[in-house]
């Protein structure tokens, strides 16, 4: 009896435990065998707490496995960034600790039985606390779920909210061995273990806010980020609409010429006259964009205006110009493309960039490929910014991968031949998100 309930509770546990975790995180894949998975690495969290604690005498053994195997299932099975899912490991087992603790010691002073009681001897008492300390856990869990935020911490900070909660989980164990081999401390270690449980609440208050205060930084520099962008599109666009007016003023004048020369019967004249006007044409001409999509056109001919200015070679491949994407977005996704292009491939010899938008079944497909003078992945496979003032750069590639994200889209970098290569997939539809999300999990994994 008393192993089946032993069971029974370190099973409901991983219940608890693996229902915040997806209720919090939320699964990153819609496949059928979701569930099936999720069993399965429920059962190793449940072996996990469940055979340590009866080889070794120590829950903070079963404890770390747990934190171990429950970050390993937040990769595979749940949305979030991997700091968002470590800090949930520790901070759910420091919630299942800190129930534990307060739930025994409440119980055991309303009921007037000892730590020992409650802990080495099965007894209605003892089932009665557990019972108690797992419905405290719930209760824990729901709260944190109201108060839910997503991660986006420095590594500083995610390092410091991190360890609070797993040195937590070592000091109560330890306070509750004390309580356990002397009764008389039982109050002493409720109150420093009300003590810690405070801290962590406050850990947790200190993560969502550091979050908020890092995604309001991240907002300003990404509304810069757009501003610029329509600054530069709006100046490159009266740049082109002026030199449009000075070929207009110049035709008229190039055309009296011509008539003269017509009028007098110089045709050797009128033959090299336009042969100079063809090959100075020539010179100064530039690539213009028409795809009828005016926000992509701007920010495209811009860029390409700038690329050849610098003597970078430009080609345009695009069949499918409406993308899915809202105008703000199409600004800083193609102008963070381009602009790392630019300064990619300006410093190569060959200097060129391909660029290719088109639509792959239900898809939109864009890629963007510029010569590299150096590999880029096999030192730099984050896409870090290289720039002293990393406070106000390297949002580029990050506001990149948010985009394809916010739009369930699926992006990849690669090399080859001497070219980086971005290639992006944006489902046309919405409901083709779940279709995305299983690709994005086939090529990850």
């Amino acid at each position: 009896m008393n192993i089946a309930w032993e069971l029974f509770i370190n099973l409901l546990e991983v219940a608890i435990i693996y229902d915040f975790l997806i209720r919090y995180l939320g699964y990153r894949t819609e496949k059928k065998g979701k569930y099936v998975e999720t069993i399965f690495w429920g059962m190793i969290s449940f072996a996990a707490i469940t055979i340590p604690s009866i080889l070794v005498p120590l829950e903070v053994v079963s404890t770390l496995l747990s934190i171990c195997i429950n970050y390993i299932f937040c990769i595979r099975m749940l949305n979030g960034k991997r700091q968002e899912k470590a800090f949930l490991s520790v901070f759910v087992m420091a919630l299942v600790a800190i129930a534990a603790v307060i739930g025994l010691s409440l119980f055991g002073r309303f009921s007037g039985a000892n730590a020992s009681e409650l802990i080495g001897t099965f007894s209605l008492y003892r089932i009665a606390a557990t019972i108690f300390a797992k419905i405290l856990l719930i209760w824990f869990t729901r709260i944190a779920l109201r108060c839910k935020t997503k991660a986006n911490l420095t590594l500083a900070d995610f390092l410091l909210l991190f360890f609070i909660p797993l040195f937590s989980i070592i000091a109560i164990f330890m306070l509750w061995m004390i309580a356990f081999r002397d009764s008389r401390m039982e109050r002493m270690v409720f109150f420093l273990t009300a003590i810690i449980a405070l801290m962590d609440i406050l850990v947790y208050i200190l993560f969502r806010r550091i979050s908020a205060d890092n995604q309001v930084k991240q907002d300003y520099a990404l509304l810069k980020l757009q501003y610029d962008c329509v600054r530069n599109t709006s100046r490159e666009t009266q740049h082109i609409y002026e030199e449009m007016q000075s070929v207009r003023h110049d035709l008229k004048n190039h055309l009296y010429c011509i008539d003269r020369l017509a009028a007098e019967q110089k045709c050797n004249e009128i033959q090299q006259y336009v042969q100079n006007l063809l090959e100075e044409q020539q010179k100064e001409s530039y690539t213009i964009v028409f795809t009828g999509n005016d926000i992509l056109d701007a920010i495209l001919n811009t860029k390409i205006s700038i690329a050849e200015q610098r003597g970078i070679r430009c080609s345009i491949l695009i069949t499918h110009p409406q993308l899915p994407i809202s105008q703000s977005d199409i600004c800083v996704l193609f102008g963070n493309l381009l602009d790392n292009a630019i300064e990619a491939a300006i410093k190569t010899e060959e200097k060129t960039i391909d660029i290719q938008i088109v639509k792959q079944g239900e898809y939109a497909y864009i890629c963007v490929q510029n010569t590299i003078s150096a590999s880029i992945l096999s030192h730099n496979p984050e896409l870090q910014t290289s720039k002293r003032d990393k406070n106000c750069h390297g949002f580029g590639v990050q506001n990149i991968k948010r985009i394809v994200d916010t739009y369930h889209g699926v992006i990849m970098f690669d090399e080859k031949e001497g070219k980086f290569i971005c290639d992006i997939l944006i489902p046309l539809h919405t409901n083709l998100e779940r279709k995305t999300t299983k690709l994005e999990q086939e090529l990850e994994f």
